[in-house]
């Protein structure tokens, strides 16, 4: 569990004015990355290029805290800026007569870029109430070689798919697996030397807690054979001063992916959030999660409603969503509860930082 919670959340500016349930939606800031980012700025104001060396190589540690994360090699991480640009990325680098298998009411960043470039996609039926079926994954993933991209927490209503038997069902087939982990990593524990994917990326501004506009991409190392280069620029190369047509002067996906000037604002405010949640420990986030988000749960429950994903296990998250009258969003609004309605639905998240009086108070808005 959390050692010191009410130390740690004094450290988040935002959780001082109000009840936050939004995590899904963006991440609260800790004011230690928001001084790193501060630093970086007052630096470059001062110093400019010179400082660039400094930079870069918090940058690599930034890369070093990722790979640990997820039991990679640094090799394996490319630093982006988003989850919609590192699958965009993989769009174009692979083979253009590979079909798709993806699921219906899944996020933009996993559909859209498959969509409007002319490949023959496989539908998953999905109704958001209940478990994603494994069984016409696999059905749509026989035959040919495919491409299944799914995300591993979805973001309409907290459900976690079993990567495990994911993984499993496109090894199987021969299918190349892409993850998109915007709405789990750093939450719930991923260990790609026990779970192969091909590709995985998310963003840091949610529960990884470092602001919008910074992110990364995993490529297994053994499956960028299956790859040809993607977005390319002086940052693709060994060294920007080398001939640029030999190929040997390129880095391999995914560290061939950040093509353009080095962006170290956003990055190093990553690596901070990186280091401050791994002080508090992964596995303890994981846990606090669990019994918040179960916390979380029974109080919708109790409250008259149904939340909308199955939950066992291995399909829990740190979202709950339920269907209700937008009326009760702008209740909660007015007591300072910050959640996110869509259409016909409220959705709640809790992080590592919130507190079980949080959700008694979330709860005491809800019919009794």
């Amino acid at each position: 569990m959390i050692a010191d919670k009410k130390g740690i959340r004094s450290q988040y500016p935002l959780l001082h004015n109000c009840t936050y349930l939004n995590t899904a939606n963006a991440g609260a800031m800790s004011q230690a990355t928001l001084q790193k980012g501060t630093d970086y700025l007052t630096e470059f104001a001062q110093y400019a290029s010179q400082k660039l060396p400094l930079w870069m190589g918090e940058m690599e540690e930034t890369r070093k805290l990722f790979a640990e994360l997820l039991n990679a090699s640094s090799e394996e991480i490319g630093l982006t800026w988003d989850t919609s640009y590192g699958i965009s990325w993989v769009q174009q680098m692979l083979p253009p007569d590979l079909e798709l298998v993806l699921v219906k009411h899944d996020f933009p960043s996993v559909t859209l870029p498959w969509i409007h470039h002319n490949r023959k996609i496989h539908w998953i039926d999905w109704d958001m109430k209940s478990h994603i079926d494994l069984k016409a994954i696999e059905k749509a993933l026989s035959g040919k070689p495919k491409v299944l991209v799914i995300s591993h927490v979805q973001y309409t209503n907290g459900y976690r798919v079993d990567l495990e038997a994911i993984s499993a069902i496109c090894q199987k087939h021969g299918a190349f697996l892409i993850v998109d982990a915007i709405q789990s990593l750093g939450v719930i524990p991923i260990d790609l030397q026990k779970i192969h994917i091909d590709v995985l990326a998310a963003s840091s501004y949610k529960w990884l807690t470092s602001g919008y506009g910074a992110g990364m991409i995993y490529i297994n190392k053994n499956s960028t054979k299956r790859l040809q280069q993607g977005a390319l620029g002086p940052g693709s190369m060994t060294d920007f001063l080398k001939d640029p047509i030999p190929a040997e002067n390129l880095k391999h996906p995914p560290q061939s992916l950040e093509a353009g000037h080095p962006k170290p604002l956003l990055i190093l405010m990553q690596g901070q959030a990186l280091k401050e949640l791994k002080a508090i420990g992964w596995q303890n986030i994981y846990e606090e999660l669990k019994v918040l988000s179960a916390k979380l749960h029974s109080a919708i429950t109790e409250g008259g409603f149904t939340p909308m994903a199955p939950r066992d296990e291995k399909s829990w998250s740190g979202i709950v969503s339920f269907e209700c009258d937008k009326s009760l969003h702008q209740k909660l609004t007015d007591e300072k509860i910050i959640t996110t309605y869509r259409p016909n639905y409220l959705r709640a998240a809790v992080h590592f930082y919130n507190e079980e009086g949080e959700i008694d108070k979330f709860r005491k808005v809800l019919p009794t």
